[in-house]
């Protein structure tokens, strides 16, 4: 059942009291750690705890279900990137209704995989 949340905050709110489950695929943590490294400069336990609170925050939970025949069907032809594609494997074999992403060229793509996008 699709659905709406207005902004980020509340997306995460929804899901710390679990109204809605959050799901991060593996990969996506590998990307947040990689961009708190190469862009923000956190390193040592700086960066342990940035990753340990992705991984603990109330709701969310970590996925390492990824089917790479699904991820190799869709990149890089349909998405060019393999952490978004990787992303779209996830969510379409689990039947998820939605990706929040901030990322607006994948947000404009999920559609034709038959995924709303929000944020």
């Amino acid at each position: 059942m699709p659905f709406t949340i207005n902004c980020p905050a509340n997306g995460l709110s929804f899901a710390a009291n679990g109204e809605i489950a959050g799901i991060n695929p593996q990969s996506v943590v590998f990307e947040i750690a990689y961009v708190l490294q190469s862009q923000y400069g956190l390193t040592g336990q700086r960066l342990t705890t940035a990753v340990r609170a992705v991984v603990t925050f109330p709701g969310m939970r970590i996925v390492d279900d990824c089917s790479w025949k699904r991820v190799l069907e869709i990149w890089p032809d349909t998405l060019p990137g393999l952490a978004d594609a990787a992303i779209v494997a996830v969510a379409t074999a689990n039947r998820y209704d939605a990706v929040a992403t901030f990322d607006r060229k994948l947000a404009n793509r999920l559609e034709t995989f038959g995924l709303a996008a929000y944020w």
